[in-house]
């Protein structure tokens, strides 16, 4: 088992490892010069390759050794934000190092240095660490001053938002580069951006993470490391800019909702007194429309008396979700009791009852018709069964003569 064991983590650590070999293309005429209370370093600078591709130094006390192992891990020893910067040094810099621009080789090693380690560093020319130094001033600001303003994040002055529910919330952002990135919302409020401001209206009482980002360059950054010589990296790779707020509510969200009882054949609404339940609640309405608030959650709608003729219909339920800012509409809809007619035959005595359990209705007077039929059909069918029947008698008259 130890030896199943050890030989899985020997696959691991050498599956992020692996050799590089290093060449340095030396440039005649300047020195590269460290200082330390406790060390000095001084000599011909170079450019230092892997392959084809130009990289960094970034352990400035120590030689340069030939051959290295690639374990990125390393990066770990440095804060995020050291990461971030000298990669985007990197990134900012590659095109003109990859062409060997010396300016730009050395104001880009100066500043990588200056960030992850205490020390001095100059360049030299002619005479070696006494020769005349090369303040490099222009390439240096202009490198530093884009990287910073890469970095810089959005300042509301606080990283805790909280409102009333249903408020809007207006956020100066005070470093004034919200514009630049992307923001992802990702709570359940509304979030909108206007030039350096930023607009939140509340509508949830959940603590909910508005995101902001933005990036730069691709691909990843590569660690070469050897035990007893100086430290190196290729530094250009994708460097992502991140940053987040919280927000949420003083109260519990609530949002108002409506209920229309709606008659399901005009669609009209019923302007009757209704009564009926919400989750075994007692509640009323006169003109067929509730209105009140209610908090995230499943209400049930059971009607207890239908006005009229309408049937109670089956239990209906609605759905109160926080992240809404429109009102609820609820609607229910009523039906009314169905009549169907049924005539005997005309060489029958009709029969004296009207309405039966099945909700048929036999034609014997006008009066004891149910409201809901159309009494104009009613009177033609009646008019058709005293024609039939008074044919009849005339056709019996005949035929005794």
């Amino acid at each position: 088992m130890k030896k199943i064991l050890f030989f899985m983590l020997f696959i691991t650590f050498s599956s992020s490892i692996s050799a590089k070999e290093i060449t340095v293309d030396y440039v005649q005429g300047i020195t590269a010069n460290r200082y330390s209370p406790v060390q000095s370093y001084s000599g011909q600078l170079g450019f230092i390759q892997d392959g084809n591709r130009v990289i960094y130094c970034i352990e400035p006390f120590k030689w340069i050794g030939k051959s290295y192992q690639v374990n990125n891990e390393y990066f770990k020893q440095y804060s995020d934000y050291t990461n971030d910067y000298i990669k985007m040094v990197a990134n900012y810099a590659d095109e003109l190092v990859q062409k060997k621009d010396v300016n730009y080789y050395m104001a880009a090693q100066y500043l990588i240095w200056s960030n992850i380690t205490d020390g001095t560093f100059t360049f030299t020319t002619n005479q070696g660490p006494f020769g005349t130094t090369l303040l490099l001033t222009k390439e240096k600001n202009e490198i530093d001053s884009f990287v910073k303003k890469f970095l810089k994040k959005p300042d509301f002055g606080t990283l805790d938002i909280k409102g009333n529910m249903y408020d809007i919330i207006e956020l100066q952002d005070y470093n004034n580069v919200l514009s630049t990135f992307n923001i992802i919302n990702e709570s359940k409020n509304k979030v909108w951006s206007k030039e350096n401001k930023l607009f939140i209206k509340i509508l949830s009482d959940e603590v909910g993470k508005i995101r902001f980002e933005k990036s730069y360059g691709d691909g990843e950054a590569i660690y070469y490391h050897n035990e007893q010589k100086q430290d190196l990296a290729d530094l250009k790779s994708k460097v992502v800019n991140s940053f987040s707020i919280n927000v949420s509510s003083k109260e519990s969200y609530y949002n108002d909702y409506r209920i229309e009882f709606i008659d399901k054949e005009t669609n009209n609404l019923i302007d009757s007194n209704i009564s009926f339940q919400i989750n075994n609640e007692d509640k009323s309405c006169t003109n067929g429309i509730y209105i009140a608030k209610a908090n995230e959650g499943i209400y049930d709608i059971n009607v207890i008396s239908a006005p009229g003729d309408y049937v109670v219909p089956n239990i209906s339920s609605f759905e109160i979700k926080s992240g809404f800012e429109n009102n609820y509409v609820h609607k229910v809809y009523l039906e009314k009791k169905k009549y169907d007619i049924k005539l005997d035959s005309v060489d029958r005595e009709l029969p004296k009852e009207t309405i039966n359990e099945s909700n048929y209705c036999v034609l014997n007077s006008f009066k004891e018709l149910p409201n809901t039929i159309d009494y104009i059909k009613v009177i033609k069918i009646v008019l058709v069964i005293i024609i039939l029947v008074e044919i009849k008698r005339h056709a019996k008259e005949i035929f005794k003569n």
